[in-house]
């Protein structure tokens, strides 16, 4: 079973980037077989730092769609393009206190590990989407789980009935919505 740990950082949040590297280097070194970073513009500098951490490999994105850049397109297409049984997204901003047994426990028992960001999906869904999903506005109270830490294995349900259908959804542009 081969677990990879992904992330992306433009030039904003490079130097993050290769700090939650370091952390994940000091704390969690043996949970992944590999460690791939996207570049979304990071600097010469920083790109030259990235390409050179031992077991990191330096990957691009390329321009899937017009709108490739905005909100968060990017993520699912890298989500959906690794060929990995066990996938784990940090973001650039996130730092690895601990070793990440638990959450790679909860992806082989639930098929997924997510956490939650303690505000409702309501303040993020956009009025139309309500009726162009079918979404009960009573399921809006509950809270919006982070793409920016989240883990799943691609064999699950979690993938085939969140992952893709969202990746879907970047691809038609319905992830340049609403976000206060």
């Amino acid at each position: 079973m081969t677990t990879v740990l992904a992330s992306a950082a433009d030039e904003r949040y490079g130097l993050w980037l290769l700090n939650m590297i370091g952390s994940v280097h000091a704390n969690a070194r043996g949970a992944f077989d590999a460690i791939l970073l996207y570049d979304l513009g990071l600097s010469p500098f920083q790109r030259r730092l990235a390409a050179s951490i031992t077991g990191v490999e330096l990957r691009t994105v390329p321009e899937f769609v017009p709108h490739w850049r905005q909100g968060f397109t990017w993520k699912p297409w890298i989500w959906c393009e690794l060929e990995t049984d066990r996938l784990v997204w940090l973001d650039a901003g996130a730092t690895v206190l601990r070793p990440l047994d638990e959450a790679l426990a909860q992806i082989d028992e639930r098929g997924y590990w997510v956490v939650s960001q303690a505000h409702p999906v309501a303040d993020i869904v956009p009025s139309d989407y309500y009726a162009l999903y079918d979404f009960p506005r009573e399921r809006a109270a509950r809270p919006v789980i982070a793409a920016g830490l989240i883990g799943f294995a691609r064999s699950s349900r979690f993938f085939e009935e969140i992952v893709v259908p969202t990746y879907e959804d970047c691809l038609r542009g319905r992830s340049l919505g609403f976000s206060p």
